[in-house]
Parts: structure tokens; sequence; C-alpha cells
């Protein structure tokens, strides 16, 4: 009888370890589906925001056109995961990122001045730029886009995709489901280990305490 005891104890302690455990995996992983995509989104705004005024403080000093400069708005496009453009005010490329600069160049004046603007979606403006969500039906894809002016008037486009932010959040919620389960299965073995030797002590006042009421 003592044992059957000794060992529901145990495996209550165990129980309650994994299902804390558990539980607490299961709330991480129920706010990273819910809000780390519009986090992650959240922050590549800010992130496109920053780009604007970086290349905007490189265009004051050095001007749109050097070696120099274009260096660094490669190094700003490869560190912001973003595409972008500079074009005059007449509509002339002067630098793009993108491999089709006259496609790209095409796809963001469409968006500016093509007649069909249901599928874009003002987020945010200021002085300089607009920020906008649009879709593109025909790949099925969704942009963040920026849209400013450069203090020498010319016109600057910064582009970044949607589905590859929604793929990193769902990298990082495919993985703390790994990380879970392997939290789930060492707390399983920890707390095996370690309440046999809580248990063992709480047993042995138990029976001193049962014997001194016999007395």
């Amino acid at each position: 009888m003592e044992k059957k005891q000794k060992t529901s104890l145990t495996w209550q302690l165990i129980l309650t370890m994994v299902v804390i455990v558990a539980g607490t995996v299961a709330m991480c992983w129920f706010f990273n589906t819910t809000f780390l995509e519009k986090y992650y989104i959240f922050h590549k705004e800010k992130e496109l925001k920053s780009s604007f005024d970086q290349v905007r403080l490189i265009c004051e000093k050095q001007g749109d056109s050097s070696d120099d400069a274009y260096v660094q708005f490669e190094r700003i496009c490869a560190n912001g995961n973003i595409n972008m453009l500079i074009a005059d005010q007449d509509r002339n490329l002067i630098w793009s990122s993108y491999s089709s600069a006259q496609r790209f160049q095409m796809q963001m004046e469409d968006w500016l001045y093509g007649s069909d603007r249901s599928r874009v979606q003002v987020l945010s403006s200021g002085k300089d730029y607009t920020l906008l969500r649009q879709t593109d039906e025909r790949l099925q894809s969704e942009y963040l886009v920026l849209l400013g002016t450069l203090k020498n008037g010319n016109n600057l486009y910064m582009r970044a995709a949607v589905e590859s932010i929604r793929e990193s959040a769902a990298i990082s919620n495919r993985f703390l489901l790994f990380v879970g389960a392997a939290a789930i299965v060492s707390s399983l073995l920890v707390a095996f280990f370690t309440t046999r030797h809580i248990t063992k002590p709480l047993q042995q006042l138990t029976d001193i305490s049962k014997r001194m009421v016999d007395l």
C-alpha cells in the first residue's frame, strides 16, 4: 500500500511538471502563430522607413549617381532583403537593385499611375514618402511598397515581399514545435529522476508521522 502511495505521488509530480511545460509551450506557440507574422510585417515597415532615411542621407551627401552611393544602396538592399529603384522626375532609371530593372520600374509605375488601384492599401505616409501594401493577383503575392521623394526631386521605390515574411514566421513556428517537443520529453525525464529524490524523504516523513500516531 505504501509503495502504491509513493508511486502515485511520484507520477502526480511528474504529470504536474509535464503539464506546466506543455502548457507554456502551447501558449508560446499560440502567440507565435497569432502575432509573429504581424510583428515581422510591422518590423519590416519600420525597416523600409529606416532604409528610406538612409538612402536620403546618402543622396544628400554623395548624390545618387556615384559609385560609393551605389555600393551603399546595394548594402541596404542586401541587409534588408528589399528591392529598390531610383528614377528621375522624367521616370528615367538611375539605379536599381533588381536584375530586370526596366520590368521592375514598369511594375512600380503601374502601381503608381495605373487605373486599377483597388488592390493597393495605404498603411502610412509622411512628408516625403507613402507606405503601401499591394496585392499582385497575377503572381498571387503581396508586397510592402515604399514610394518616396529624394531631396533632389528624384523618385525612390522600395519593395519587400510579404510572402518571405510569412515563410520566416512559419519556419519559426515549426522550429518552436520541435523545441517544445524536446522540452516536454526532457521535462519528463528530469521530472522522473528528480521526483524520486523528492518523494523519498516525503515518504519517510509520512512513515515517521504514522508511527508517532500509532504510539
